[in-house]
Order: structure tokens, then sequence, then C-alpha cells
């Protein structure tokens, strides 16, 4: 019953495309071993494409550093333990099925400090 994750070769046919985008900036927030932050919110977003004939099934994993806010698809989310960070480390996995022939679009927002 494990489980495990497998990086595939490069599908033609299938397209992932990302990107993201800062929103918002609160600026000199926080004062951390000497340092100021920037609060900074970010929206992303991830392009599917199906091309096959058939129907399929995409796992998305990201990591994203900060407090998490949104998203228009269920996400599981695993916080990861490190340390000497001003963010959360969030291991993000989303589940889509699609269609043959079908795009979706998955968006997301999140917070994180930033050093000045």
């Amino acid at each position: 019953n494990g489980k495990s994750k497998l990086k595939l070769t490069i599908a033609p046919d299938v397209s992932v495309k990302d990107s993201e985008r800062e929103t918002s900036r609160k600026e000199n927030l926080k004062l951390s071993d000497n340092y100021y932050y920037d609060l900074v919110t970010v929206e992303g977003k991830i392009n599917l494409k199906n091309s096959k004939n058939k129907n399929i099934k995409l796992n998305i994993d990201k990591v994203i550093e900060g407090e998490l806010l949104n998203t228009n698809l269920k996400w599981n989310v695993t916080l990861l333990n490190i340390y000497k960070t001003q963010n959360k480390v969030n291991q993000i996995e989303w589940e889509v099925d699609l269609k043959a022939n079908e795009a979706k679009e998955i968006s997301y927002k999140y917070e994180r400090y930033l050093r000045r």
C-alpha cells in the first residue's frame, strides 16, 4: 500500500503551463533578525490541456512558501518542516481529471513575507 512519485517523460499531447504574479504588497510589516519584511500577495495559475483522444488524470505538485489563501480546485496540503524561514513551507497537490481534448485552469492565491 505504498505510494511513490515518478517523473514521466514529456508528453507532447499534454500541456502544463504555470505563472505567478504579485497582486499587492504591504511594506515594512515585520521586523525579524534585524530585517524588515514585506507581505506580498501572489496569484498563480496553472493551465492544463489534454490533446489526447482519451481521458487522463494528472497529479500536479508544487511547493509554496507562505500562507495559503484559496484555490478554485480542491488541494491536498502537507506542511513541511523547514526551519529558519519567515514563511510556512507547503507541499501542494491537485488531482485533476481531464476529458479528451479538454482544458482546465487551476488558480490559487497565497501571501508570503519577503525580506527587504
